[in-house]
């Protein structure tokens, strides 16, 4: 089956959750013989690859894999099953060369090491100002051990909010201001696709390894912005 299909059937297949914000969790997003072949040519010498860059020195079905999620297919769907009455065009997606006022969306593989066993490999953060939804698929490899770092959502507690971060796109707090809602574990295949809200808070609580593996993808557009509503 060709990778939209298989990314369009896990999407019918997803779980809706509304509570703290909308997000859809997909326990497994591909079929397991086309995850275990991109598993195996994953780069891990690099901390950060943008999608134009991995599409130049990718395999072919990498780059099935990056058109698929690069798809109006794709992100309609999401769009539709979080919730958003936004409309997009197929003329309007396309990976991020400019800033433009239509749709862009942003793939790239992250690498995140953590400082130590017992911090948080993200602190509590709501995406960037100009996101409309934000995805993460995992790669963690099967032989991996420990329960690796889990992505949580959070809701705010009656802690005063503690901004450590604020770069005009994104906000960054501590962790002791919130109470963790949700937690999805860091699994092989698994994978989060957020509607970004100003409740969209969630982070990456400590792992028992110091790598996790993904890949992002984010609708992004510098005037739709939910949270610039």
């Amino acid at each position: 089956m060709l990778i939209l299909d298989q990314l369009l059937e896990s999407l019918e297949r997803a779980e809706v959750r509304t509570d703290p914000f909308p997000y859809l969790v997909m326990p497994k997003l591909l079929e397991a013989k086309t995850y275990e072949a991109l598993c195996k040519s994953y780069p891990t010498d690099e901390i950060y690859i943008t999608a134009n860059d991995l599409l130049t020195r990718a395999d072919a079905l990498w780059v099935q894999y990056i058109s698929s999620l690069n798809t109006h297919a794709f992100h309609s769907k999401c769009l539709e099953l979080l919730g958003s009455d936004l409309i997009i065009q197929p003329k309007d997606i396309g990976l991020r060369k400019v800033i433009t006022d239509t749709p862009y969306v942003t793939e790239s593989y992250t690498i995140i090491r953590e400082k130590n066993e017992n911090d948080w490999v993200l602190y509590p953060h709501i995406d960037s100002i100009d996101a409309i939804t934000s995805m993460v698929h995992m790669f963690r490899s099967d032989d991996e051990k420990g329960y690796g770092c889990e992505f949580s959502s959070l809701v705010r507690n009656e802690k005063e909010l503690q901004i450590i971060e604020d770069d005009n796109t994104m906000n960054y707090a501590l962790p002791e201001c919130f109470d963790v809602k949700d937690v999805i574990p860091y699994s092989p295949n698994a994978a989060v696709c957020m509607l970004v809200t100003d409740k969209q808070w969630h982070g990456i609580q400590p792992g028992s390894f110091n790598t996790r593996k993904t890949v992002n993808i984010s609708m992004e557009h510098q005037n739709l912005g939910i949270r610039k509503k």
